[in-house]
């Protein structure tokens, strides 16, 4: 199935310019192809909002290659829907359901940090805190490759001491230090917990003891 996204956008002079956004869902290869056009109007002031949002600088390419995969996901909010395989009854379950497609569709291998999904949500970080924390919770076997993606990168990040073999990383996303330390819990609830570094903002020390069984979990080589 594709869908064929129009954006009609406004400028302040009257005149309008159309480019389009092809939306790819994943479905069966025996279901039929279906085309849905849609035109967005948008004033400059709001594409260049959007674009500060969105985290896209260049307004012409990386805002449609952008808006692509936020489009993507909102599609198969609305088609999952339709076809009876979710049942959202309360907001909460809404949002839940929405971050989780967002960070298939947009984030794909990072988790994305609490500023952003604020960003996103209007929400304050404590709640986005809690919301991703939700997300991962109730998906994580969905999102398995997206969370040991993540981490991954932020261990290979690191620098390793060469005589205590302490590895110094810097995490900015908090769910992430939560995500090293499960697995930490999961191997041995002895092993020394990841803290920040006295007198850092971001900066974190994983333990030699830790460092090696967090590499052994997520096959670090």
């Amino acid at each position: 199935m594709r869908y064929l996204l129009e954006v009609e956008r406004g400028r302040a002079s009257g005149s309008q310019s159309r480019q389009s956004l092809e939306v790819h869902c994943r479905i069966p290869e025996e279901f039929m192809e279906i085309t849905v056009n849609l035109n967005l109007n948008l004033s400059e002031d709001d594409k260049k909002q959007l674009a500060a949002v969105l985290g896209s600088h260049d307004k012409n390419v990386e805002l449609k290659t952008t808006l692509q995969l936020y489009a993507q996901a909102a599609l198969l909010e609305y088609v999952n829907g339709f076809l009876g395989k979710t049942s959202l009854t309360r907001g909460s379950d809404t949002r839940e359901y929405r971050l989780f497609l967002l960070m298939k569709e947009v984030f794909k291998e990072q988790i994305p940090d609490e500023q952003t999904i604020s960003e996103l949500f209007h929400i304050t970080l404590p709640q986005s805190k809690t919301l991703i924390k939700a997300v991962i919770s109730k998906n994580r076997y969905a999102l398995k490759e997206t969370i040991k993606t993540s981490l991954i990168k932020t261990i290979k990040h690191g620098k390793v001491d060469d005589e205590y073999k302490d590895c110094e990383t810097s995490i900015k996303n908090l769910i992430i230090v939560d995500e090293l330390n499960y697995i930490l819990a999961l191997k041995d609830g002895t092993l020394p917990k990841i803290l920040r570094k006295p007198r850092t903002v971001s900066t974190y020390i994983i333990k030699a003891s830790s460092y090696e069984a967090i590499s052994s979990y997520l096959e670090i080589t």
